[in-house]
């Protein structure tokens, strides 16, 4: 017998949805009123290509993926609305298999505002702390100053995304939402960190990003990444064993 959804999943959908668009139109009307440059682009179009690179969370129809240092990056160098931006695009690019359209449709507004919410919540959490909205508005920082607010950061951003995620699987499978947390989501906190320590270090010296560098990142990311296709496979095999 298919177990019914929760009477709250369609509120909470549309909730998230709506706060996504809201944030959306926010970043736009902010990169507009502060007069960003265009220099944020590159960083964009790298967390979309590195898109590409997904680990499917075993028993849900979500993924992780590389795509947050970049993010990171753009949250650290050029203020919350950029980072909220590149974000969105990240999750634009996501793909989804759905039959029904209004089913992908819902999915890719969804993640489209987990997306948002996570970085723009992350980034303001990152402002907040550090006292500016970018380390290079001012005097340029030590790695001391910036390591903080870089955990902060991470932080918001991994239990925002994961949060909401795992909130809208409780909802449609009429579960506990820490349940799913915890048994999909807790081991993928060293992703967000990771991209975090690398924003960090673009941002000590933004003269730093040089091809050969974002070639040691990418290669780091791929590293991270392989390691948890490892850990994914094994997980899986460990879900398999243990169904009834």
């Amino acid at each position: 017998m298919e177990r019914l959804s929760h009477p709250l999943y369609p509120i909470y959908l549309c909730l998230v949805e709506a706060l996504g668009l809201g944030i959306i139109a926010l970043s736009w009307y902010l990169l507009y009123r502060q007069g960003t440059g265009f220099e944020w682009v590159l960083l964009a179009v790298l967390a979309v290509l590195s898109g590409s690179l997904t680990v499917k969370i075993p028993g849900i129809n979500s993924k992780v993926s590389v795509a947050d240092a970049f993010i990171f990056a753009n949250i650290v160098l050029y203020g919350p609305a950029v980072g909220a931006i590149t974000a969105i695009l990240d999750g634009l690019m996501v793909p989804n298999k759905s039959k029904s359209f209004k089913r992908k449709l819902n999915y890719k507004l969804f993640n489209v505002g987990v997306m948002a919410l996570s970085a723009f919540l992350g980034g303001q959490a990152f402002s907040l702390l550090y006292g500016r909205v970018s380390p290079h508005v001012g005097p340029l920082p030590t790695l001391n100053q910036l390591f903080p607010p870089l955990i902060i950061l991470a932080t918001v951003y991994y239990l925002v995304n994961t949060g909401c995620v795992a909130a809208i699987v409780a909802l449609e499978a009429n579960k506990h939402v820490y349940e799913i947390w915890r048994d999909r989501f807790r081991w993928i906190a060293i992703n967000y960190y990771t991209a975090a320590l690398i924003s960090g270090l673009l941002a000590f010296d933004r003269s730093s990003i040089t091809p050969m560098v974002l070639a040691c990142i990418g290669f780091i990311l791929l590293v991270v990444h392989l390691s948890e296709r490892g850990y994914v496979k094994k997980f899986a095999e460990t879900l398999k064993n243990c169904a009834p």
